[in-house]
């Protein structure tokens, strides 16, 4: 990965590990004041959500019955409140689903764009929106099961299977597919639309910083305005700029972080 760097080189991938699993034998109930279990598509993984010092878990709860905790598919079948303890925060789940959704639907608009982009810079195409943006429902969908089989996809597979937005009423609903076919005769393209979805988002996260421009495989492609990086997620959300970087690396990278600030 470029460090600090608005250039980025596809040589620069790192290997990147699956996403780790998170069980409850991760967390040390005597450390953590709160526990919230996921919606079940997310049921394989175990979030926590404000960490405290053991000191001040043991002032907070001094004198009152030792805590209790519930699932989320408890809460919501059996109607079960704990009695006495500390709530469990069922948005902290939701928030967790917003976060990624966020990276998501903004990640997949960048690869249109950047697809879009090599067009114009490769093939000096006069047309700035040859690839039309993925279809909402498909960019805002969030499961483990969705997940894994977008990280598997290409940028070739993405413009076969995503389908485009509802908002383009006048075009054909295969245009990427038609114009994808037509680009992969080009070699260079060819090899482009075989770049992977994790791969692709190792050069959109760019370590946070500002991404101008691309190298790939001998050509230089100037990202436009509407080709943003998740540098500029993080400046357009900003309150929540920790929250999104820890979910990202902890979904995209697998790095093993549990914990979300409120």
């Amino acid at each position: 990965m470029s460090s600090n760097n608005p250039n980025f080189f596809l040589d620069d991938f790192p290997s990147f590990p699956n996403i780790l699993d998170y069980t409850e034998d991760n967390i040390s109930l005597d450390s953590y004041s709160e526990i919230i279990y996921p919606r079940p598509d997310l049921s394989d993984i175990v979030f926590i959500a404000n960490l405290k010092t053991k000191e001040t878990i043991k002032k907070e709860t001094e004198n009152k019955p030792i805590f209790k905790t519930e699932s989320l598919n408890n809460k919501r079948g059996r109607g079960r409140k704990p009695t006495k303890a500390i709530k469990i925060k069922v948005h902290t789940a939701l928030a967790l689903d917003n976060i990624l959704s966020k990276v998501q639907t903004d990640f997949l608009n960048f690869t249109v764009s950047l697809t879009n982009d090599a067009a114009i810079n490769i093939l000096h195409s006069k047309k700035k929106n040859l690839f039309k943006k993925f279809a909402r429902d498909k960019k805002l969908k969030i499961s483990s099961k969705y997940f894994n089989k977008l990280k598997n996809y290409s940028i070739k597979d993405l413009l076969k299977n995503m389908g485009i937005s509802k908002k383009y009423k006048k075009f054909d609903r295969n245009i990427n597919q038609r114009n994808l076919e037509k680009l992969t005769e080009d070699e260079w393209f060819d090899n482009f639309f075989e770049i992977k979805f994790l791969d692709l988002f190792s050069i959109y996260y760019n370590e946070e910083q500002p991404l101008k421009e691309i190298f790939i495989d001998g050509k230089t492609i100037i990202l436009s305005e509407k080709t943003k990086s998740f540098y500029y997620l993080l400046q357009k959300y900003e309150k929540s700029r920790e929250d999104i970087i820890r979910v990202t690396k902890m979904f995209y990278f697998g790095e093993k972080i549990s914990m979300l600030s409120e």
